[in-house]
């Protein structure tokens, strides 16, 4: 029985925990939300792989590439991007994928940090130079 009591203490713990770091990420969605929403900046994310699909765009998009967000979520970031610069983009992504998959095995984030440029084929036609 007293075995049982200290399982039950520890899950007891253990649940307080997790409501207090639920608590937190939900926070913390909240201000990317408010950042995200409210900034001229394109903010995008993707799934982690080399077909990048976009899982999030911010309304941003519509006034600086002429996408509602809603056109591009499902869509692979590589197709918007010119011919010649994904050549350029590839080994980077892959670069980024391995560090990531060998930090993970560290317990840590990997220490990337580049200037990309590319262009983006705006929806009205034609190419934006991004960074």
């Amino acid at each position: 029985m007293e075995n049982q009591s200290i399982t039950n203490n520890q899950l007891l713990q253990e649940l307080e925990t997790l409501k207090a770091e639920n608590a937190e990420l939900k926070k913390n969605k909240e201000i990317f939300k408010i950042i995200a929403e409210n900034t001229i900046d394109n903010i995008a994310i993707t799934t982690f792989d080399l077909k990048a699909k976009y899982l999030y765009v911010s309304p941003s998009t519509k006034k600086t590439l002429g996408y509602e967000p809603e056109d591009l979520i499902g869509k692979s970031f590589f197709s918007f991007i010119h011919a010649d610069d994904k050549k350029n983009l590839l080994p980077l992504l892959k670069k980024y994928l391995s560090q990531t998959l060998k930090s993970i095995f560290k317990k840590g984030y990997p220490d990337i940090s580049e200037t990309i440029y590319f262009r983006f084929k705006h929806k009205a036609g034609g190419w934006r130079h991004m960074q």
